[in-house]
């Protein structure tokens, strides 16, 4: 029997019949032998990276790469010189979350494949800041003491602290106190000048808004 490929002439192999009655004997009716795998030198590098950020957390997801028997996800906060792994030791798994991290903060994620001892290319860096929680306006509560006024309000769900900002007349909003608080006394109000004063939470690195502005005038 001959065959033409490219142009020439080649004989065919013909396997010897011994052998092909060894493997015919060698798997059970009905079965299918599983094919032999072969020990994996190099890994394709990951690609198709892509993250997307929600509260204190990163989903990614990548194409998977032939032969990896599972990948390891990179994780490094903002400039630190400090990378941590997170291991997924199933190669059909192409997705991963990493949690626990700051909101506002940003963080850059690689993605590599495995396989026994091989480690293949990590992919192309990937940027995301993770979200903060959901946050609600403080409400606050001002009472007068002598020449000051105290300021209070409920913890807000989800606050980690708050921003306390004060507006004297004629001038522009400062922040006078940045503290898990839930309070603040004013300074000495002049008499017949009117101030103001708001309060807003954060989630880690992230601002939440701010509470309605309480003016307040000593008499």
């Amino acid at each position: 029997m001959q065959f033409l490929l490219s142009g020439r002439r080649t004989r065919a192999l013909l396997l010897p019949v011994v052998v092909l009655a060894a493997v015919l004997v060698g798997t059970p009716a009905g079965t299918a032998s599983a094919a032999p795998t072969a020990p994996v030198d190099v890994l394709d590098k990951v690609t198709g990276v892509t993250a997307v950020a929600g509260p204190h957390r990163v989903t990614l997801t990548w194409t998977g790469v032939l032969g990896a028997a599972g990948y390891f996800v990179e994780t490094q906060r903002g400039t630190s010189t400090s990378v941590k792994y997170l291991a997924i030791s199933d190669g059909t798994v192409t997705t991963a979350t990493v949690s626990g991290l700051v909101a506002g903060q940003k963080y850059v994620f690689r993605v590599a494949a495995v396989a026994a001892s091989v480690v293949g290319e990590a992919s192309t860096r990937v940027e995301r800041t993770p979200l903060a929680d959901k946050m609600a306006a403080p409400k606050l509560k001002v009472v007068k003491v002598g020449k000051r006024y105290h300021v209070s309000w409920a913890p807000v769900t989800n606050a980690d602290y708050y921003e306390v900002q004060y507006k004297a007349p004629g001038k522009k909003w400062q922040t006078v106190q940045v503290s898990s608080t839930k309070a603040w006394k004013s300074f000495t109000a002049a008499k017949g000048k009117k101030y103001k004063v708001r309060v807003r939470p954060y989630d880690d690195l992230v601002a939440g808004p701010f509470s309605a502005v309480h003016a307040y005038k000593r008499r």
